[in-house]
């Protein structure tokens, strides 16, 4: 009597089988340390998937396509932005002080996250949708509290009339630029790149950048209100 075939069980779709238990956080840590070194446009599942030491399978299983991974990186990078900024309004100091902790916020952010301009453009603000307009109004609230900070309310009784939004942008790309062209500061500035030290004096020079910018707009202030008036100027006529 010939001896019945055993037929093999078959696993119904979904979540794929992995030799551990890997949940999306580990995924977008793993997403995350890629993007240290690749550009959101060149990173692919299989980077991600060997780096997490699962099947790319599993990350389709989570979050689709790779635009759908990223998004999720981006909102979760913001988020973690926001929230470090948050965290220093309750330090005390000068303006100039305050000013400085923000754009080492920046420096450190970015050193993290070299990439994380091009991922929450291409990848976020370029869509439509709740998160997006979650992800902008994190971005009010910081150059909100710019602006108050600029202002000297809570500081000093002298203003700096500048626009934060301006402020708020150039800070992010000069501290982002430092990382992105590194190959420039290197060639400029040697080996000291790397060094703490060199992040310090670079964390001063966009401090005093500001802080200078803000002293020159104040003064132009002054100086056109103490100009008289073209009318004040012309002699009456008797």
């Amino acid at each position: 009597m010939p001896a019945r075939k055993t037929e093999k069980t078959r696993r119904p779709q979904g979540r794929p089988s992995t030799a551990g238990a890997v949940g999306k956080e580990a995924i977008l840590a793993a997403a995350r340390e890629t993007l240290k070194t690749v550009p959101p446009g060149e990173i692919t599942f299989q980077q991600v998937a060997l780096l997490a030491g699962i099947d790319k399978k599993l990350i389709r299983y989570y979050f689709g396509q790779m635009p759908d991974l990223l998004k999720v990186v981006a909102i979760q990078i913001t988020e973690e932005l926001r929230n470090r900024f948050i965290a220093s309004n309750v330090h005390d100091g000068s303006v100039r002080d305050r000013l400085r902790l923000r754009i080492s916020i920046f420096l450190d952010f970015f050193g993290s996250n070299p990439h994380y301009h091009r991922l929450v453009v291409d990848y976020l603000f370029n869509t439509i949708g709740p998160e997006r307009d979650a992800a902008l109004e994190r971005f009010r609230h910081s150059i909100g509290e710019l602006q108050t900070l600029l202002s000297g309310e809570h500081a000093t009784g002298q203003a700096y009339p500048l626009d934060a939004r301006f402020i708020h942008v150039s800070i992010a790309a000069l501290c982002e630029f430092m990382f992105s062209a590194k190959p420039v500061f290197t060639a400029l500035f040697g080996n000291e790149v790397d060094s703490p030290a060199f992040k310090e004096r670079f964390c001063d020079f966009v401090t005093d950048l500001v802080m200078g910018s803000a002293a020159i707009n104040v003064a132009a202030s002054d100086k056109s209100l103490d100009k008289p008036s073209a009318a004040a100027r012309t002699p009456r006529k008797r």
